[in-house]
């Protein structure tokens, strides 16, 4: 060993390899802390890709999901959000897949957008104003075109007319319009059932008011009872 070493090993107080190992230690640490940013920057969602959608802008598909630019990618997040957009019943169809880059998680979003709604008829309808029966419905004009919410919208017109007392009324869809995306709700009213009278016969243990009071029908009197079965 030189002089100038022993001289260095007398000022510090320590042997020459103990320094070694030191700094040896303290590179490792560097390299592990420089490990785990690259890795944390990995597994960072880095970009989100919308694919697919014509009449929604990104802003609006985005607004429905909550896998975030910036924020640790998290898989069981991104199929929430799939299910989520599903749920806005906007889009036939949702796939979200997503790859790892050198700047992070790349996500995609590919949509298949519903057709919207371009108009909706009511044709037949006599007694009940357009106005009253669209009241009904769970769409409008400018909304996805649903054929659960359509079928729906047509129960409801009828509950609504039996309600009236106009208990054969039919009501169709017109498929030739709705290949279009009109909605045209064919309607044939027929008559109405009205209560004229009421008669109770062989009552022998109940009054007539207390048989009326049980029954779902009330007898017509104009105009404070409508007097529908």
């Amino acid at each position: 060993m030189s002089v100038a070493a022993i001289a260095g090993e007398l000022v510090t107080g320590k042997p020459r390899h103990v320094l070694m190992l030191a700094t040896a230690a303290a590179a490792v640490a560097s390299l592990s802390v420089a490990v785990a940013q690259i890795n944390a920057a990995q597994d960072t969602v880095a970009k989100i890709r919308i694919q697919g959608n014509k009449q929604l802008s990104d802003n609006a598909v985005l607004m429905h999901v909550k896998t975030r630019a910036g924020q640790p990618f998290d898989e069981d997040l991104a199929c929430a959000d799939k299910q989520c957009l599903l749920r806005t019943r906007r889009f036939e169809s949702v796939d979200v897949t997503w790859r790892k880059t050198a700047d992070g998680v790349v996500v995609t979003i590919a949509v298949k957008e519903r057709p919207l709604v371009k108009g909706i008829t009511f044709d037949g309808n006599k007694h009940l104003k357009d106005s009253k029966l669209a009241g009904e419905l769970r769409f409008g004009i400018g909304d996805a075109v649903d054929a659960f919410r359509i079928e729906a919208g047509k129960q409801a017109i009828l509950t609504l007319y039996r309600s009236k007392g106009y208990y054969q009324v039919e009501v169709t869809v017109d498929s030739d319009a709705l290949a279009g995306n009109e909605i045209v709700y064919h309607i044939i009213e027929g008559p109405q059932a009205i209560v004229r009278k009421i008669v109770f016969e062989d009552r022998t243990h109940f009054s007539r008011w207390k048989l009326k009071r049980v029954i779902g029908s009330s007898q017509r009197l104009w105009p404070f009872v409508a007097g529908y079965l």
